[in-house]
């Protein structure tokens, strides 16, 4: 990541230009996100009516924003919650920001995979023709601990749908938003997989480590079998 955002998607190293970021391609340009972006929050309709709760649409809560595509939720708003709130549906594709939470929680990103709703902490972005929402999403994930900082607050810090439009992003061309998005894209696809392929080795260990502890098999089953 630091690579793709200091020299750009491209093997030669190109010239670079000192900001407030650091070092990024020369030709690339570094604007506040409000010249690009729409940014709005959703809402919480009111707990004391059960008609708004447990319906069919999907409610994202800041706790659920964790790298990744949101596809299911821990609760479920009503049409009428959703009339009778400032909660929104945002389609696929909307790229979400925790504004504040416990913990790490403030300054994580997630994609939509379905059309939902968000409580009043999430911020939606929608970025115009000259920023892709892939890209953006690797460049939050990357300007993790930078954004965070930008928060304010008494007792803990928060962000804001103001505060982020402020932050300064560096935009290159689309095809470089395209490129870099690709590359991370391939990379977080290879780092899944192998996770995947480690949880299924440990549930193999601990299952095979039962049988020779309750004696169901012996080592020398084992070896047999291996060397067969």
């Amino acid at each position: 990541m630091h690579r793709l955002f200091t020299y750009g998607p491209y093997e030669e190293e190109c010239p670079t230009k000192e900001t407030e970021i650091g070092e990024v391609p020369e030709h690339w340009k570094m604007e506040p996100l409000e010249k690009h972006v729409r940014i709005t929050s959703g809402g919480t309709p009111s707990r004391k009516k059960p008609e708004y709760w447990n319906g069919s649409i999907p409610w994202v809560k800041t706790g659920e924003i964790n790298y990744q595509k949101i596809k299911r939720t821990e609760e479920y708003i009503t049409k009428r919650g959703l009339k009778n709130s400032s909660a929104k549906l945002f389609p696929p594709g909307t790229l979400l920001v925790a504004m504040y939470g416990q913990g790490i929680t403030r300054g994580r990103v997630g994609i939509l995979d379905v059309e939902a709703a968000t409580n009043q902490a999430c911020a939606a972005i929608f970025p115009d023709e000259h920023l892709m929402v892939s890209y953006l999403y690797w460049y939050f994930s990357f300007a993790y601990d930078r954004i965070r900082n930008f928060g304010h607050g008494a007792n803990q810090k928060n962000l804001s749908a103001k505060i982020i439009s402020l932050i300064k992003v560096p935009v290159p061309p689309l095809k470089e938003q395209r490129k870099i998005s690709s590359i991370l894209q391939s990379i977080d696809h290879k780092v899944s997989t192998e996770q995947k392929k480690k949880h299924a080795l440990e549930i193999l260990f601990k299952s095979v480590l039962h049988q020779l502890m309750t004696g169901q098999i012996r080592v020398s089953d084992m070896e047999l079998k291996e060397n067969e």
